[in-house]
């Protein structure tokens, strides 16, 4: 898994250089979607660290049964279980508090969970707490619009009986702020509501888990704090309302002593609401009516699944799946912020299209797990995923510069329109791993992991116009437009235990490695934001209590970069980071040091520094982002 940094709390996954919307992120049983035009509140966004207590990533050859509506996988996230007092028990309580700094950009938070229960009813809570400044970079330049600062309060009801466990949450977060360098806007508020419930019930031949969930999101955009102080700042406030909903039914079914069968049925319901508002004494560039970007769009999923998992033996075992997931979309008229033909023209041409849209999708998954011995295991598998188009990608309407700037989640600086008439993107992906162990003196294990995907109607883009600013950065219209692609690559995973001295402790060597390309089979030209060659390796030493190692972490130059995009080249990169921590009863400490080298250096995936750019009036040369310097960092936790 590879990171797009964008915002400080919105690190978004890529899964074989498939991220963003084509990845599936599923929180506690729910599936949102960004309520912004460049995706400044992706779901992650809303995890703590103190709420997440399992994540599981699943690559490549995704089971029908957590897919649907994705092309790269999927990465669940799942809250802490609820805590029962023992049978016969009168009362229990348990809870954490924790603290924590880091130097670079004078980052602090914390969190603190509890739980009060009896043998059938429980109550928890959990309140997580975090804010940061701008950070600087190895050569100590300040990289602006790096701040945030955000809250969040989870409570928790639940019961159970012998077989049945029922839970209750409701979730508040909140974002007063948050910096984008790579964007023209910034996060100036968000805030989130979100109920979720859930049934779950053990039979003596499986189980059913029923759930339902409900979001609502009030987000705003603008120049923040730093980009305000630049000459010329655009003041645009921007404006989303988005409700999610939805609801999952699962069943799981043993067949006999070989087979289980898995059958689930999903709806998720989207509402967006984007309008920004006119700025006094701007008409008719920027008023004198509101802008509206998306109004009343709607997207809503239908996904039907049957899954059965087959052990044939104690050397073979099959899955099999097939998915059914339509997806219906549309937006009502829009308007831009007056009646000149820089807005009419476009808003009239979209008012006039048949903006509904149907998109029938069928996902196969055939998986198949060989284990010869207990040194060996192979495994292979082909998958055929859809994913239909985002609100976005199909409904943002203007060509005009300044409106469809504002358009784009990418942190490129481009420009971007959406097409009513796009098509849903069709993955055919065929892989397969070796796992070679021993279990002699030392325990190792070795993981290779090849992949080929084949994307029908890949949602690229076609260039309308380009400009140049100053002279020196050329930037494009872009308009989203259905291609072929392809993704071929590896992923090496190894893991070596080099001693296990009882008391003196044991001392692990782990490394992940990973290669990947992709590109359009039109133009033979690369696709965006495909992470090069990179690999980490890491040490790791535990002893009584002592928890310790370093981490060698080295990327390759970015060679293959998007044309159309005007994709900067980065230089390669090695890191080097450190970690201990101590735990003694119920308390522990932590320290950690990364990038220790203070090594100046330019995220793959990080975009393009847009504050510096027009900090410099729009005139000077745009550049990668550059990473974080040398950071220090303290932890303190304690368990009562």
């Amino acid at each position: 898994m590879s990171l797009r940094e964008s915002g400080a709390l919105d690190g978004v996954p890529f899964l074989h250089g498939l991220g963003d919307e084509r990845t599936k992120v599923v929180v506690n049983g729910s599936t949102v979607e960004s309520s912004c035009p460049n995706h400044m509140n992706s779901p992650m966004s809303f995890v703590a660290p103190a709420q997440a207590a399992a994540v599981t990533v699943q690559a490549g050859i995704t089971p029908v049964s957590q897919g649907g509506d994705s092309l790269g996988g999927t990465i669940v996230v799942e809250g802490a279980a609820p805590i029962f007092a023992a049978a016969g028990e009168r009362a229990y309580e348990q809870g954490t508090a924790t603290g924590y700094y880091r130097s670079n950009g004078e980052e602090y938070g914390g969190s603190v969970t509890d739980w009060a229960a009896t043998e059938h009813f429980a109550i928890g809570y959990t309140g997580a707490w975090r804010t940061n400044g701008d950070y600087t970079d190895g050569a100590g330049n300040k990289v602006t619009s790096t701040y945030a600062q955000s809250t969040e309060h989870v409570v928790t009801l639940a019961a159970q009986s012998k077989d049945s466990l029922i839970t209750v949450e409701g979730e508040l977060d909140h974002t007063p702020y948050e910096g984008f360098v790579n964007a023209q806007m910034d996060m100036t508020r968000n805030y989130a509501e979100r109920v979720r419930a859930r049934y779950r019930k053990s039979m003596e031949q499986g189980s059913i888990d029923v759930q339902g969930f409900w979001q609502g999101t009030w987000h705003s955009m603008n120049v923040g704090r730093d980009k305000s102080t630049f000459p010329m700042p655009m003041i645009m406030p921007m404006n989303t309302h988005g409700r999610n909903s939805g609801y999952s039914a699962k069943l799981e079914f043993a067949l006999g002593s070989r087979h289980t069968l898995y059958a689930g049925n999903e709806l998720n319901y989207f509402r967006l609401d984007d309008t920004w508002p006119p700025v006094a004494g701007t008409a008719p560039y920027m008023g004198p009516n509101t802008f509206v970007n998306i109004n009343g769009g709607t997207r809503t999923r239908l996904g039907t699944y049957a899954e059965l998992t087959s052990h044939w033996n104690a050397a073979w075992t099959t899955l099999l799946g097939v998915r059914n997931d339509t997806v219906w979309t549309n937006a009502g008229p829009v308007q831009g912020y007056s009646a000149t033909m820089m807005y009419s023209m476009d808003a009239a041409a979209f008012n006039a299209l048949n903006r509904a849209h149907t998109d029938p999708m069928i996902d196969v998954t055939a998986q198949a797990k060989w284990v010869p011995n207990a040194a060996s295991t192979f495994e292979f598998g082909y998958a055929r995923k859809n994913r239909a188009p985002s609100l976005y990608e199909r409904y943002a309407w203007s060509t005009n510069w300044m409106a469809s700037g504002m358009i784009g989640w990418f942190g490129d600086g481009n420009y971007y329109v959406g097409n009513v008439g796009l098509k849903p993107e069709a993955a055919n992906t065929v892989t397969g791993s070796a796992r070679l162990m021993g279990r002699g003196l030392r325990i190792w294990e070795v993981k290779v992991s090849p992949y080929l995907i084949a994307i029908e109607s890949y949602i690229d883009v076609d260039t309308l116009a380009t400009s140049t600013f100053g002279s020196m950065s050329t930037f494009a219209l872009l308009q989203f437009a259905n291609h072929t692609a392809r993704i071929y690559g590896g992923d090496l995973t190894a893991r070596s235990e080099l001693w296990n001295a009882g008391r003196a402790g044991t001392g692990t060597l782990s490394a992940v490695g990973a290669w990947l390309h992709g590109e359009r089979n039109d133009s033979s030209t690369p696709l965006y934001h495909m992470m090069p060659l990179n690999a980490r390796v890491s040490f790791n030493e535990e002893a009584r209590g002592f928890t310790g190692g370093f981490t060698l972490e080295a990327v390759d130059r970015k060679r293959n970069f998007d044309p159309r995009r005007f994709e900067p080249v980065t230089p390669g990169y090695a890191l080097v980071n450190v970690h201990a921590s101590y735990r003694k009863g119920y308390f522990e400490a932590s320290a950690e040091g990364e990038n220790l080298t203070n090594r100046l250096y330019e995220p793959p995936l990080g975009g393009v520094n847009m504050d510096n750019f027009m900090a410099g009036m729009w005139m000077g040369q745009v550049e990668p982002v550059t990473g974080r310097g040398r950071t220090i960092g303290f932890s303190l936790a304690a368990r009562f």
